[in-house]
């Protein structure tokens, strides 16, 4: 009877010992995916503006709209952008973009164009018309720096290795060496002429 009661007692242990496994497996399952999810959305801050973390990218609100970003602020701090570049798009009316049609970034600096294009006159009531440096087979404007007046800049996406914004003359250069390089531009001249980045 006694040696019975010792192997019900033992099979009775297996089994809770079993169930306290799988209920521990479950939870910190739970808690991984709640804290992997954490990671994938939230809120950040950044210059007293509160940017919300999406799988797409990141949004604020600017004058009541919900503005998205590709980066956030901090990511992008080390990249140079000339106050007065910045100023000189913010306080005209009206731009020139190009870029070169048959460069190695082409396809992502038109994409930012086509975006700067719609978000310029959205957000800062900017015209920006578009062209390409050199003649192509579309009709499209040739626009280059030597275009540029003070009334009517000109930003120009160029590719190299001096990665930044710059101004030179009435010409604005958004220079970069990779596609992610030319939209941490485009975000890091969009959230300048915002006042979120200096």
């Amino acid at each position: 009877m006694k040696f019975r009661l010792k192997k019900e007692r033992r099979f009775l242990s297996g089994k809770v010992w079993v169930s306290i496994l799988i209920i521990a497996i479950m939870v910190l399952s739970t808690a991984g995916f709640l804290i992997g999810g954490r990671g994938q959305s939230g809120s950040l801050s950044y210059n007293k503006h509160t940017f919300t973390k999406e799988p797409n990218g990141y949004y604020t609100n600017l004058n009541g709209k919900n503005v998205r970003f590709d980066f956030f602020p901090a990511e992008i701090n080390e990249t140079f952008a000339d106050k007065g570049a910045i100023d000189r798009i913010k306080n005209t009316k009206m731009i020139y973009m190009t870029s070169n049609f048959s460069g190695k970034y082409a396809q992502t600096t038109e994409e930012i164009k086509y975006e700067l294009s719609m978000r310029l006159a959205r957000e800062f009531g900017i015209y920006a018309a578009s062209g390409f440096t050199t003649n192509t087979s579309y009709k499209t404007m040739t626009v280059s720096c030597s275009n540029a007046t003070q009334f009517a800049p000109v930003v120009d996406f160029k590719e190299g290795n001096n990665t930044g914004i710059r101004l030179e003359g009435n010409c604005v250069v958004v220079e970069g060496n990779s596609n992610s390089g030319f939209i941490a531009l485009k975000d890091r001249l969009l959230y300048g002429m915002h006042g979120i980045m200096e």
